[in-house]
């Protein structure tokens, strides 16, 4: 089956559209700050699943703890770079 030139881009464009409005965060797309809140069960069920050593669940525990009381603060962003911090190393994506 061959489809049509046009047909076939606006397929590939349309996919390419897709997936980019996917990967932002809903908050951001409504033009919104990403809140930090969500994360938070995120990374507690990470430590569970996670298999990093306990020196790297050491370190992302410290991560989630400076992200907490940056969360409680009202700093969502620089909390949300924590959170990150502490995913990346239990080797968990959010």
């Amino acid at each position: 089956m061959r489809l049509e030139p046009k047909i076939a881009t606006a397929f590939i464009a349309l996919s390419f559209a897709a997936v980019a409005t996917l990967s932002l965060p809903m908050a951001v797309r409504a033009g919104g700050k990403v809140p930090c809140e969500p994360f938070v069960p995120k990374l507690t069920a990470a430590f569970k699943t996670s298999t990093a050593s306990d020196a790297g669940k050491a370190k992302a525990a410290s991560f989630q703890k400076t992200g907490l009381v940056k969360c409680k603060a009202e700093k969502d962003a620089d909390a949300i770079v924590d959170f990150q911090a502490a995913f990346k190393l239990l080797g968990v994506v959010p």
